[in-house]
């Protein structure tokens, strides 16, 4: 299937929401992308200026189709090899629009993923389950042995649980006391490795291990639940055997590629500790500006020619 297959010719009817949909979950969905990012580039004359310019794209079914059926599946084999055969189709339109003498290309991702239950148990790597409900069952048993019977639990939204905020104000419980006891049930709940309270996160009350550092880095005190839960390893978040996700400290979730191609770049195969978070840094260093305010990484100088 060819992209002019699927877009609509001026004068023709859009496609169906439906097939939309079905669209966004299969590997055609780059191809359309990638198609946009090629009339972007000659439309707006990028790469042919005096100025750098910053074309970022986000290929996002592969997201998709890893949730939907698990890293090691067909289908996820069959995106990744369809991605590759696009992404060297775009790049051969850049360099005869643009020259790729004159692009520095960057390839990344913004997490890696489990594998999906059924294939963890059948394999015996771990658990392959933890469902959040079971999670919430145990906080919602422990907060009512604690404080009387009510609704005590807003959503299990893992790696949060969100406390009720009406309930603990009717029933006049401190919050602090109410996230030592829910994160106490949510720690000796299976499938779960540890839990921090909101107010060990913000108050940097934590233990001195990798985990609680992971943890505090992982947090967002604006969005954050009242306990954040770590899971075991291969302990994944869902009730289906098949679809899988992401949000661990453990590797299989953390690490991810990290590619750097061009002439600002020395060739080689690098070691040393590094994150997404560098690439900014980075790009703002062999572009000699100021390193970006709310920049967290630092510059791959190993990498910078």
């Amino acid at each position: 299937m060819k992209f002019s297959e699927f877009i609509a010719s001026p004068g023709e009817s859009c496609p169906d929401a439906k097939f939309l949909r079905w669209l966004d979950h299969t590997p055609f969905m780059n191809e359309i992308e990638l198609a946009f990012a090629e009339e972007a580039v000659r439309d707006e004359h990028l790469g042919q200026g005096d100025d750098t310019d910053l074309l970022a794209v986000s290929l996002s079914v592969n997201d998709t189709i890893g949730h939907d059926f698990g890293p090691y599946s067909p289908q996820v084999a069959d995106v990744t090899l369809r991605t590759d055969r696009y992404l060297a189709s775009f790049f051969a339109k850049l360099d005869r629009l643009v020259g790729l003498k004159n692009i520095w290309i960057v390839l990344s991702a913004d997490h890696g993923v489990a594998p999906n239950p059924e294939f963890i148990q059948d394999h015996k790597w771990g658990p392959g389950y933890a469902p959040p409900a079971l999670i919430q069952k145990a906080v919602e048993e422990a907060m009512a042995a604690a404080f009387g019977a009510d609704k005590w639990v807003a959503a299990a939204d893992l790696p949060h649980i969100y406390l009720d905020s009406e309930t603990l104000k009717k029933h006049h419980i401190q919050r602090t006391q109410a996230e030592e006891v829910a994160a106490m049930a949510v720690a000796s709940a299976p499938g779960v490795k540890a839990a921090f309270t909101r107010t060990q996160l913000l108050n940097g009350s934590l233990p001195l291990t990798p985990l609680a550092r992971m943890a505090s880095n992982s947090y967002n005190s604006k969005r954050g639940g009242d306990v954040l839960v770590v899971l075991d390893p291969y302990a994944v978040p869902t009730s289906g055997s098949e679809r899988t996700s992401h949000g661990s400290p453990w590797n299989y979730d953390s690490q991810v590629p990290l590619v750097l191609w061009g002439s600002a770049f020395s060739p080689g195969v690098y070691f040393s500790h590094c994150q997404p978070i560098d690439l900014a840094p980075t790009l703002a260093a062999i572009l000699g500006l100021t390193q970006p305010s709310g920049a967290q990484g630092r510059p791959l100088v190993v990498a910078i020619e």
